[in-house]
């Protein structure tokens, strides 16, 4: 126990204010907020402790996919600096921007209660077969490298750019397959399973690389995909991309892989948040935040990692995507192209 203990980054802060305004600096959702104060007393360093443990032990709902504690270290054991350090990222991974496991097509009940009454919608169930783990063979360093999605009735997969471009490259005025240093071509598959505790496959080959873009444009990657696996199991239905500019304050989620994120400078924590469960299929639930500031450019903070790259960002009233995530910044938030971008790119390459 001395050794996990030692290897967070304690601060010393014995201020529950300071917790609460980073609460609220992270999560902006009155209901949420509304939720977390009934939890949690920040009246004073006494209270708030007793709270947190509280609330810090209590198990998931018991249908629950995870049912465990959010982290696995003695919560009697920590001093008041030690939790001070974990009390702010695990309130808002617990309660304001969950990442949800998923196992045979149905996502895990989030602690919350508000985001229990939000996530109701059957789009969401239908909408997850679409996505999958953009897979690897013949690759020097990766088995996957990635997210991807597939639209709507087509057998055409989108991803990012920056993913992409791990096994493809331009070749004239078309794109190819990589070689590794053997000379063999890196092949890639698509796999719509690959969940938590299921060792059922959904995979898929990729035939074609259709486009990736250049370096000056937004971050984005389409293929097609083989539609016979040698399963005899067929394409998902795909997702309906929004002809409608996403509204700023909107509920969204996004479905994708996760993966542990050596960039990350606080590995412990990340640990166990995520119960060092990675590169399965989750779903995480947040806001856009931002939709006028820059071109083709959406801000969301739905909680994400490295493996989101490519993951479709989508509207929670519609169920259809509204962006396509790309990038992030931990803890802060993250960029996705916008919807009205991809509808005028698959319609220029003359895919729908």
């Amino acid at each position: 126990m001395e050794k996990q203990l030692s290897s967070l980054n304690f601060r010393k802060s014995t201020d529950p204010e300071k917790v609460f305004d980073e609460i609220t600096r992270r999560v902006n959702d009155a209901e949420i907020m509304a939720e977390i104060n009934e939890k949690f007393n920040f009246s004073g360093d006494k209270s708030f402790i007793e709270s947190f443990k509280e609330n810090y032990t209590s198990n998931i709902d018991n249908s629950s996919i995870f049912n465990r504690t959010l982290f696995d270290v003695d919560i009697e054991a920590l001093d008041a600096d030690q939790i001070y350090t974990i009390a702010a990222e695990t309130i808002v991974m617990k309660y304001g921007r969950p990442s949800l496991l998923i196992q045979n097509g149905k996502f895990e009940k989030p602690e919350s209660d508000v985001w229990k009454g939000r996530l109701h919608h059957d789009s969401i169930l239908d909408n997850i077969p679409s996505v999958g783990r953009i897979e690897l063979q013949n690759h020097a360093t990766y088995d996957w490298v990635g997210t991807g999605w597939l639209l709507e009735n087509s057998e055409y997969l989108i991803t990012n750019r920056h993913v992409a471009k791990v096994f493809a490259k331009k070749n004239g005025n078309s794109f190819v397959f990589k070689q590794n240093l053997e000379g063999r071509t890196i092949k890639s598959f698509i796999d719509y399973k690959e969940e938590f505790g299921v060792d059922e496959e959904s995979s898929f080959r990729i035939d074609e690389i259709v486009h990736i873009a250049k370096p000056n444009e937004p971050d984005v990657a389409i293929m097609r995909v083989n539609p016979n696996n040698l399963d005899g199991q067929i394409l998902p239905e795909g997702l309906k991309i929004s002809d409608v500019p996403a509204s700023l304050n909107s509920y969204v989620y996004t479905l994708g892989y996760p993966a542990k994120d050596s960039r990350i400078r606080d590995s412990s924590l990340m640990e166990r948040i995520f119960k060092s469960v990675y590169n399965v299929k989750r779903l995480a639930p947040g806001k856009l935040i931002n939709t006028n500031s820059y071109d083709y450019e959406y801000h969301h903070d739905c909680s994400t990692l490295g493996g989101n790259s490519g993951s479709p960002v989508i509207d929670l009233q519609s169920g259809k995507v509204v962006g396509l995530h790309h990038a992030g910044t931990y803890r802060k938030y993250n960029w996705a192209v916008q919807c009205e971008y991809l509808l005028e790119l698959i319609t220029s390459l003359s895919l729908v």
